[in-house]
């Protein structure tokens, strides 16, 4: 059995917070264009969890779209300040992608999966170890990655 990880985050306002209570947690670096247009940076890292295994405190808002490639997905995000939390595809509610840089942390599991690799940033390369999809995977393969993490944790040590 896999040692139970405990993780919390909030916005920046403080209003939202959360609380990730796991026994595996999957750090994903997302490459395609709208997650660098959200995180003002070359790709956002997300932690994607069970959906039972976080959960949400405060008023928060949401806002849903059509991706470029066809699938629905859903923000979640402070009502006052604005930040992110999550995302979540309402097609595949079991599982939810915080956003990691919410955490209270300051310290961001590497990403071992990495999504939308053929829209990378050309200077960008990646270890041996990650998973890599050129494109973005369905939800059953992310949920068989996280359930990959749960049964292999040290995989990337």
């Amino acid at each position: 059995m896999n040692e139970v990880v405990e993780m919390s985050g909030s916005c920046q306002c403080g209003n939202i917070r959360y609380h990730i209570h796991s026994a595996s947690v999957l750090s994903v670096a997302c490459h395609c264009n709208d997650c660098r247009k959200q995180s003002g940076s070359a790709f956002a890292v997300s932690l994607v969890v069970k959906s039972d295994d976080a959960e949400f405190s405060g008023r928060l808002k949401t806002w849903e779209r059509m991706t470029d490639t066809g699938r629905r997905n859903k923000a979640w995000f402070c009502a006052d300040c604005g930040n992110r939390i999550y995302h979540q595809d309402p097609d595949a509610p079991q599982v939810v992608r915080i956003r990691a840089g919410t955490l209270d942390t300051s310290q961001i599991p590497e990403p071992t999966v990495h999504v939308f690799t053929a829209r990378k940033m050309p200077w960008l390369t990646f270890p041996e170890y990650v998973t890599l999809f050129e494109g973005q995977p369905d939800a059953d393969q992310l949920y068989a990655a996280l359930n990959d993490a749960a049964l292999n944790p040290d995989a990337a040590d």
